[in-house]
């Protein structure tokens, strides 16, 4: 073992293994007491970033903040007898949903490069503490939902969002989707926050970094295009002036 005088970080050589957690260039944190999380990756870096972009982006996508907002669009848009809307609506949802977190992840991931290697310790300890406490906000909210603090959509926030839902335009949805986004950024932002810190450990830059993170968050949108293509092939040749929702 010796110390890098430059970045003041120690070194530890490839055969120096502690008996006990074996490969000591390895860190591994629980996240909610289930969830691995490597913010250290060794071995094959590829795999290991495949597979936490895959699991992390996979849990990420099943919020149900997005997945609610969108069902509310899609049964309004019904409501009002327009099959068709629902899928040229529901792509703008999308699309700007994506490009939103895309921007986020990427900043975050970005902002977090900056700081990791002198302050790592300190970030591991904010993103696993956000964590924690949003698994216990959530727990609160299925038990006790609407009650004090917690990460669903603010009551106050749910009269705008209707407002411009209810238009039902190219720009109100832009909207709509933007200020969805925004209000639901304490419901979905745990699992970004993780991945950008494992992104800014394994020293993912540019084209690299841009491609990780788009995949991550195609991953995220896979339930939403599912409920919007669902909904359109489910109900292209049901006459909607005949059903009253």
């Amino acid at each position: 073992m010796e110390i890098n005088e430059k970045t003041n970080h120690t070194i530890i050589n490839e055969n120096e293994k502690d008996p006990f957690i074996g490969d000591a260039t390895k860190v591994e944190t629980k996240i909610l007491g289930v969830i691995p999380v490597d913010f250290n990756l060794s071995g094959d870096n590829f795999i290991n970033l495949f597979f936490s972009t895959i699991i992390l982006g996979v849990l990420d996508s099943l919020n149900i903040c997005s997945i609610t907002v969108l069902m509310f669009l899609i049964i309004y848009l019904l409501s009002i007898g327009t099959v068709k809307r629902v899928l040229k609506t529901g792509t703008i949802f999308i699309a700007v949903i994506y490009l939103f977190y895309f921007l986020f992840v990427l900043f975050l991931s970005s902002l977090i490069s900056m700081f990791i290697l002198e302050y790592g310790i300190y970030i591991r300890s904010i993103v696993v503490f956000f964590s924690l406490v949003a698994g216990v906000l959530l727990v609160k909210d299925y038990f006790f939902y609407g009650k004090g603090i917690s990460l669903a959509v603010p009551q106050s926030a749910k009269p705008i969002l209707e407002k411009y839902m209810k238009q039902a335009t190219v720009i109100s949805t832009i909207i709509f989707a933007l200020l969805a986004s925004l209000v639901e950024l304490p419901c979905t932002a745990v699992f970004p926050m993780i991945y950008s810190t494992i992104l800014a450990e394994n020293m993912v830059m540019g084209i690299e970094r841009i491609a990780w993170v788009a995949l991550y968050n195609l991953i995220y949108v896979i339930p939403l295009i599912v409920l919007v293509l669902g909904t359109y092939f489910s109900w292209i040749n049901v006459d909607l002036s005949l059903i009253h929702i």
